[in-house]
C-alpha cells in the first residue's frame, strides 16, 4: 500500500474510533500550499484561543472548492498556524440539484437562522429579498456588513455539517429585479397563500431538474401585484398545506423538500 494511503487510513481510524476530535477549519485558497495549509484570521483565533489547539493536532480544512484536507498542526505562531497536509479528499457532487432560495429578510435576526438552517440543508445559493411587505430597512451602508456576516453564519454552518462548498450568499435584491432572472431556473417556485389547489408536492412530483428557484415571502406574504408578477414570469404558485407557516419555518421546509423529492 502506497505510504499515503497508509496515513489516510490510518487518519480515518482515528476519526473513527474516537482519538481525538478533528476540527473543521475554512481557509481561503491562497492559504494552501503544496504540503501545507496556513490558517489566519478569524479561523486562527478560533484554533488558537478557543480550541486551544497545539502543534502535533489533528485537524481538517476545506477551502470551497470541493476538497478536504487532512493534517498535522507543525507550528503555531503569532498570528497563524501551520498544517502539513498529509491527504486530501476530492468530494464529488455527481448530480446533485442546484437549489436557489430567494429570501425575504425578516425582522430581527430571522435572516441569520435561515442562512445557517438552509447551509444544513444543502441551499446552494441565497438571495436576501426586498419585498413590498418587507419592514427592515437595510442602508446601503449596513448591506455590505449584512452580507459579510451572513457569509460567516453559512462559512460556520458547512464546518459544522461537513459541507465543501458554503453555499453563495448574493447582495440583496429587490424581488422584481430576480424575477427577470427565473428564465436562468429550470422551475421557479414561490409558495404563497393565494394559492390553495396546488400543493409543492404535486408539482415536483416525478420532476427530473437541474435547477431551481423557490422565493419565500415576508411576514404577511407577498401582495397580490408580486404574485401577479411572479406568474406572468413563470414562477409556479404552490401551498405549503392549511397551517400558515413563519417565513423562517417556511424556508426551511420547503428546502427540506425540494432535497428530499429532487436530489
Amino acid at each position: 500500500m502506497h505510504a499515503k494511503e497508509v496515513r489516510r487510513y490510518s487518519y480515518l481510524l482515528q476519526r473513527y474510533l474516537g482519538d481525538g476530535v478533528m476540527h473543521r477549519f475554512f481557509v481561503s485558497t491562497d492559504c494552501v500550499e503544496k504540503d501545507t495549509i496556513h490558517i489566519r484570521g478569524r479561523e486562527f483565533h478560533h484554533l488558537a484561543d478557543v480550541l486551544r489547539a497545539r502543534e502535533g493536532d489533528k485537524v481538517r480544512a476545506f477551502d470551497g472548492t470541493g476538497v478536504e484536507y487532512h493534517g498535522t498542526i507543525i507550528k503555531v505562531k503569532s498570528k497563524e498556524a501551520i498544517v502539513r497536509i498529509e491527504f486530501k479528499e476530492v468530494i464529488k457532487e455527481g448530480n446533485a440539484i442546484k437549489i436557489t432560495l430567494a429570501q425575504a429578510i425578516p425582522k430581527k435576526r430571522k435572516m441569520d437562522d435561515i442562512i445557517e438552517k438552509v447551509t444544513e440543508v444543502g441551499v446552494d445559493t441565497v438571495i436576501p429579498l426586498r419585498t413590498d411587505r418587507t419592514v427592515v430597512d437595510i442602508s446601503e451602508g449596513q448591506a455590505g456588513l449584512k452580507i459579510a456576516r451572513w457569509n460567516k453564519i453559512a462559512i460556520e454552518a458547512s464546518k459544522q455539517c461537513g459541507r465543501v462548498r458554503p453555499p453563495n450568499i448574493l447582495g440583496i435584491k429587490r424581488f422584481l429585479e430576480v424575477l427577470d432572472n427565473v428564465n436562468e431556473y429550470e422551475l421557479a417556485l414561490i409558495p404563497t397563500l393565494y394559492e390553495k389547489e396546488k400543493d409543492l408536492k404535486s408539482v415536483i412530483r416525478g420532476c427530473k431538474l437541474n435547477s431551481v428557484i423557490t422565493f419565500i415571502g415576508p411576514e404577511g406574504d407577498f401582495s397580490e401585484e408580486e404574485v401577479r408578477c411572479a406568474k406572468e414570469a413563470g414562477c409556479r404558485t404552490v401551498s405549503l398545506g392549511n397551517n400558515i407557516l413563519k417565513t423562517d419555518t417556511a424556508a426551511i421546509a420547503v428546502l427540506s423538500i425540494l432535497k428530499y423529492e429532487l436530489d
